[in-house]
């Protein structure tokens, strides 16, 4: 409580807040100044933190978004940023999204727009018939016609897309994780030396498998062997 000090920012034309704040029996100091201790904060209290401010300003009123794939994008990458930023995770370090989300114990912007949306839908859907959300979700238009070209995405349909991917979540984190696995067992692969490879004689030193593939075929047309 010691370090504990509190900082009074009143809204514009807002009254003046009161000069000190207690807990308990202990009165909170109060300053103009404050200084910010997020580097000493451990990182599950500042995943709760991203949880409690970034998020919910980030994702309100997402339960009536309409969301394209650019949108996911941006979205997931601002998310993959603030994570990497506080597990002090940095691009050297080859660490992929899937890891990132568990090492956070977090899911995808993606994921959350599914539940939010989800449930949302949920909850107007057992509203009364003369509520105004629900004339709004299953109504149509009686009159008027399309615009040529392709028709704009619908909030219904980002409902049916999310009714349909609301049970895919879990084996996608599996196919890309079984995706990562199988590249690393090709590179892996790859970097075994070929046999047929291994060393040129009186061709130089290669530096590059390129070169040793060319000195070999050179020594090959004038028939010398390899050794």
């Amino acid at each position: 409580m010691k370090e504990t000090e509190v900082l009074h920012q009143p809204a514009p034309r807002g009254r003046i807040p009161p000069s000190s704040l207690t807990f308990g029996e202990t009165e909170l100091k109060a300053v103009h100044q404050f200084t910010y201790l997020g580097v000493q904060l451990k990182k599950g209290t500042k995943i709760s933190v991203y949880r409690a401010v970034i998020l919910t300003t980030l994702l309100y009123g997402s339960e009536s978004w309409v969301t394209y794939r650019h949108h996911l994008r941006l979205l997931e990458r601002f998310h993959q940023r603030c994570l990497r930023t506080i597990l002090n995770i940095h691009w050297s370090d080859y660490v992929t999204n899937v890891e990132v989300l568990e090492q956070a114990e977090i899911i995808s912007i993606e994921a959350m727009l599914l539940k939010s949306q989800l449930r949302w839908a949920g909850h107007v859907s057992r509203m009364e018939e003369h509520r105004l959300p629900k004339i709004a979700l299953y109504g149509k238009l009686s009159t008027g016609h399309r615009d040529r070209g392709a028709p704009k995405k619908r909030y219904k349909d980002s409902l049916k897309k999310s009714l349909g991917a609301s049970t895919l979540t879990t084996p996608r984190v599996k196919n890309l994780k079984e995706k990562r696995r199988m590249k690393k067992d090709r590179e892996a692969s790859a970097a075994v030396p070929d046999q047929t490879l291994t060393a040129v004689a009186a061709a130089g030193t290669c530096l590059s498998r390129i070169g040793l593939a060319q000195a070999t075929s050179a020594l090959h047309r004038r028939g010398q062997p390899l050794s």
